[in-house]
């Protein structure tokens, strides 16, 4: 058997092999989805929300239908007449972005095809696409929230009863540079990353594998 007869015979075994396991790894992801996964995007993105706009006293709500809210202290141009009432910007999303998470269920697959060390490259693996699903998400809500404030007003923080503080500019080119690296990174994520991730955990076992078939020979 030539080298390059045996690549091809492993690489179908393993879609095989994958495409059984994703069936379940489907269903893991969907009764996870509403338990774990959305309530950790939520609670980490939440930190991101603080930590990166701070300044706006932005704070991420999670309402009882599942969508999202970011709360902000940013005053909008146009405030009722009460002056003990105030207008602030606050954005409603629709759900959690679910398809950024796509990419779990696909390494899953793919890793259990793998006869090596399944429940280590398991962990490192959910470990890593967590890390780059967290990131996603705090980019998307980033998106949503400098795209909301480049429509050519000038705003204002609101801090206390007798303070507000303007609010530097944020400019349309920084949400669509945002929005286009929202939409790479999505397939970067879902894609390119389980892939990269199940060969790059199990590059010594297609080592072994290859070493075995040119001995043959």
């Amino acid at each position: 058997m030539n080298l390059q007869t045996h690549n091809i015979q492993a690489l179908v075994w393993l879609v095989l092999r994958a495409s059984a396991w994703l069936i379940l790894a489907i269903l893991l992801w969907w009764y996870l989805l509403p338990i774990v996964i959305v309530p950790f995007l939520q609670l980490s993105t939440e930190l991101w929300l603080r930590q990166g706009f701070d300044h706006l006293y932005a704070q991420l709500q999670v309402q009882a239908n599942g969508d999202w809210v970011i709360n902000t202290r940013v005053l909008m141009p146009e405030q009722p007449s009460d002056p003990n009432k105030r207008h602030l910007l606050n954005l409603a999303l629709k759900k959690a972005p679910e398809n950024i998470s796509l990419g779990l269920p696909i390494l899953w697959a793919l890793l259990l095809a793998v006869p090596q060390q399944r429940l280590k490259h398991l962990a490192i693996g959910t470990a890593s696409m967590a890390l780059a699903i967290v990131l996603l998400t705090g980019l998307w809500l980033s998106e949503k929230l400098i795209s909301a404030l480049t429509d050519g007003h000038s705003y204002y923080v609101f801090s206390n009863t007798h303070i507000n503080t303007y609010l530097k500019p944020y400019y349309p080119w920084q949400a669509e540079m945002l929005g286009m690296s929202y939409s790479a990174l999505l397939y970067c994520v879902v894609l390119f990353l389980p892939l990269a991730l199940v060969y790059y955990l199990n590059r010594s076992w297609w080592s072994q594998g290859l070493g075995r078939v040119q001995a043959e020979d």
